[in-house]
């Protein structure tokens, strides 16, 4: 109920600022003409750039959203199990960077890259994802609860997610990376609740 109720405040305070939804939706877009140029053996890269920048844009304007309206003290002031706002970052982020990898996938198809070759490589950006997510949601968890600036956010996403940017396309290890990031993660959440 919790997690659902966590999940929920995400997407309403979305809704009710739907201006940075569009600039990712934009950007997922307009990048994809760029991308469109390269040659299709660096579509795999450059495709894992522009993940990476829509991540640091998703978890800095969420984080930063919430720091303005206040619901970062509700982590502070209730008893929240820190993995239950994971858990909801989690699931929040990689919807978002479902619908950006979506629209982004769509307008390279709309510019002449050939489905089967779409179709290829989505399953290594599916993977990439969730990689993405849980590095980005361990990231928010970390700045909650040490109470940190947005700059430490960025930081910690950039780093934790370099592994995935330099792994030699192959899915199930993008996969396996972002278990383990939630895994860890779930492991980090546990130990700042019991402290």
């Amino acid at each position: 109920m919790v997690f659902k109720n966590l999940l929920l405040k995400d997407v309403r305070v979305t809704a009710r600022s739907p201006w940075e939804l569009l600039a990712v939706l934009v950007f997922s877009s307009l990048s994809a003409i760029p991308a469109a140029l390269v040659p299709l053996d660096s579509l795999q890269n450059t495709t894992k750039l522009v993940l990476l920048f829509i991540t640091i844009y998703i978890s800095t304007q969420t984080y930063v959203k919430e720091g303005r309206a206040g619901t970062i003290d509700i982590y502070h002031l209730y008893p929240l199990a820190p993995s239950i706002h994971f858990l909801a970052k989690l699931s929040y982020t990689w919807i978002l960077l479902q619908a950006s990898l979506t629209l982004y996938t769509i307008t390279l198809l709309l510019l002449g890259i050939p489905l089967s070759e779409l179709s290829r490589l989505t399953v290594e950006w599916l993977s990439l994802t969730l990689h993405l997510s849980a590095s980005s949601s361990l990231a928010s968890l970390i700045s909650t609860y040490l109470k940190a600036e947005t700059t430490l956010l960025v930081a910690i996403t950039a780093i934790m997610v370099t592994p995935a940017l330099i792994s030699i396309g192959n899915p199930v290890t993008q996969a396996t990376l972002g278990l383990a990031y939630a895994i860890v993660a779930l492991i980090v959440a546990e130990l700042l609740e019991e402290g």
